[in-house]
């Protein structure tokens, strides 16, 4: 009775998961987790950085990364709360989102401007990142070009890992910290 149980949730979760197109945290102890997502239509071409109407470079797709970053889920960013950086523009999710990546854009910003770190230092080039090969590690976001690059950094991430930024204020992040409670990322 108690693995049929087990059973019935574990299929419920699934079901509402794939059902909502939620994104879902793939656990890569003890360091951090990657960043994945049901939705197909959300990928983009790694070539082909997504444009906004103005010709502008869309990071993170137009997702929020001060949204990801503090909550670890994706948060659709809105283009009144846009703002460049690093030649992207990033969509925020409100105001207040905007004042902190405002703040601090290096914190919430994809390390690299979105470029995989495995490629520019084991291969000396400069590949965009793509959302669906992305991961959190130590509250910063890395993004890179397929899975083989995501393999290598989780083999040894403090290779590729740039140190932690200091918050306003002069506190310093928790670098043991990859997942709070409660976090999803789609």
């Amino acid at each position: 009775m108690r693995k049929q149980g087990l059973l019935i949730v574990l299929l419920v979760l699934v079901c509402g998961i794939v059902a909502t197109g939620l994104t879902f945290v793939q656990w890569h102890p003890p360091w951090g987790f990657a960043l994945r997502s049901f939705d197909a239509s959300a990928d983009t071409d790694a070539a082909d950085t997504p444009r906004t109407g103005a010709g502008e470079h869309l990071g993170l797709d137009g997702y929020c990364p001060v949204t990801l970053v503090l909550e670890q889920r994706w948060q659709q960013g809105d283009a009144r709360w846009r703002l460049q950086y690093q030649g992207r523009t990033y969509r925020l999710a409100g105001p207040r989102q905007r004042e902190l990546f405002q703040q601090q854009p290096e914190r919430y910003a994809p390390v690299e401007a979105g470029c995989d770190v495995v490629l520019a230092k084991d291969a000396d080039r400069r590949i965009a990142g793509r959302r669906e090969h992305g991961v959190c590690y130590r509250d910063r976001v890395y993004l890179f070009s397929d899975e083989k690059s995501l393999q290598s950094f989780w083999i040894n991430p403090e290779r590729y890992a740039v140190p932690p930024i200091a918050l306003a204020g002069g506190d310093q992040l928790d670098p043991t910290r990859t997942v709070p409670a409660g976090g999803a990322i789609p």
